[in-house]
């Protein structure tokens, strides 16, 4: 991988990591804060409850007073409201304390306080109510008594306010702290995503730049490639029919000079001519492959595509060699499964013919040639030599075997190469470019050839066709 694109990666990642490090950072640190917010608001629902239950307290004393001073039972309203209010109130404080030994020690006291101030207040109004032979000193002794438990009240309310006091300057600095923290982390995060930002960007840039002025020169290329093509084109169709005419006449003198002359030429001369016009046939043979391998699938006619069915193209070309399979006495034998596969029927006809020309020429003079077909399906990575984009796709496997001669496994990786003639017998014909024709033909169709063989064992050659 080239080293501007491992560093959008990485910096793509490392701005993963760090947005996702300072979410949870952040999460982190509102949780705290919410936790913290609501500890402060518990305090002030405490403080809250010790003032109501003072306020309330204070209600029974005024109203006490007020009744006894005055004899109106208006003043007797706040009292009564206060005295049933305060359980209520108490059992909310109950609530809302934690869950300490001090706490509930103070609490405790609290409800016995109350209770108390409440029964002096009661003793209080019914001394101030009783007959005038009642110790009229009872009076005062209660309120005397309520007022001392009234004060000792408020030192204990005033001592629980002050615990709950006491832990404010710690929340409001713990908040304080992680305010302060999460400021420095948002800044230090926003710095490092905008230097990875601008560093990315930069990278990107660079990299686009640097794309388009690969595409710039692979234009460049491919203009010129296609300039070469069109004068190697032109340079094949003259080359071709330039060198087909000497050739043709060649062949024609040659012929016309062994019937004409045949009985007057020396024997050397006639063989001579003979290997003359031998030549001549060669030539023009290989020159009709190299056209027909140049060629191959430029033609409008080889460049459409369809659903071709191989027992059909078979069969064309078992008629065309019918004469030497009857001659050979060979037995070609199909799969009832061959597929049906996505090609150019040209194309496919021509790679067929050459197999079946390879088996027929390359056959055993003591063993009856047996030719066989057969498929199956398989996945990308099977394929010798395939490409690492085709790993996963699946192929149909179109195997075309025989029991000919065979071939040596150290001619294996040049056998698709052009003008490699591997049995050298000039009494077998050939130019050394048909297998190079079918590895083409396959390329064509977006597959592989492949072979495997033995020496007077036979040859398989494996046609892998994609689905």
């Amino acid at each position: 991988m080239k080293p501007s694109l491992v560093y959008l990666f990485v910096g793509f990642f490392a701005s993963i990591l760090l947005l996702a490090g300072v979410g949870a950072y952040w999460y982190r640190t509102f949780q705290n804060w919410n936790k913290a917010t609501r500890v402060q608001e518990h305090n002030y629902e405490i403080l809250q409850s010790t003032e109501n239950v003072l306020s309330l307290l204070k209600d029974i004393e005024v109203g006490q007073r007020g009744y006894i001073i005055t004899r109106d039972s208006s003043f007797l309203a706040p009292f009564d409201h206060a005295v049933v209010a305060l359980p209520l109130e108490l059992h909310r404080l109950d609530s809302l304390l934690p869950d300490t030994k001090a706490q509930q020690q103070w609490a405790n006291k609290l409800h016995v306080l109350v209770q108390k101030r409440i029964y002096y207040s009661r003793k209080s109004l019914n001394a101030a109510l009783a007959p005038p032979h009642i110790d009229p000193h009872l009076k005062t002794i209660y309120m005397r008594r309520g007022k001392a438990t009234m004060d000792t009240v408020r030192i204990l309310i005033g001592n629980m306010k002050n615990q709950e006091l006491a832990e404010m300057p710690s929340l409001n600095l713990y908040k304080v702290k992680f305010a302060l923290r999460s400021t420095i982390a948002l800044v230090l995060s926003f710095g490092l995503s905008l230097a990875l930002f601008a560093g990315t960007f930069f990278k990107m840039v660079q990299e686009l730049f640097r794309r388009l002025k690969t595409e710039k020169l692979l234009l460049r290329n491919l203009s010129e490639l296609q300039r070469s093509h069109a004068q190697l084109d032109d340079f094949n169709f003259v080359s071709v029919h330039h060198l087909q005419e000497p050739l043709r006449k060649l062949t024609i003198f040659s012929d016309r000079l062994q019937q004409k002359h045949q009985g007057d030429l020396p024997i050397e001369v006639q063989f001579l001519v003979q290997k003359l016009s031998a030549a001549a046939v060669e030539i023009s043979d290989l020159i009709q492959d190299l056209t027909t391998y140049t060629t191959l699938g430029k033609a409008e006619e080889q460049q459409s595509f369809s659903e071709i069915s191989i027992p059909n193209i078979l069969q064309k070309v078992h008629e065309e060699h019918s004469e030497e399979i009857a001659q050979r006495s060979a037995q070609i034998q199909l799969a009832d499964d061959l597929p049906n596969v996505e090609g150019n029927p040209i194309q496919l006809h021509l790679l067929f013919t050459h197999l079946m020309s390879n088996s027929l020429k390359f056959s055993r003079a003591d063993v009856p040639l047996h030719i066989q077909l057969s498929s199956s399906i398989v996945a990308g990575f099977e394929i010798p030599g395939v490409d690492d984009t085709d790993h996963d796709y699946t192929f149909y496997k179109v195997n075309f075997s025989d029991n000919g001669i065979g071939i040596d496994k150290k001619h294996m990786h040049v056998i698709f190469e052009l003008f490699h003639r591997l049995n050298k017998d000039k009494e077998l014909p050939g130019t050394g470019i048909g297998l190079a024709i079918c590895k083409k033909i396959m390329l064509n169709h977006n597959g592989y050839i492949a072979v495997k063989s033995e020496l007077n064992r036979g040859s398989t050659f494996s046609l892998f066709f994609p689905l």
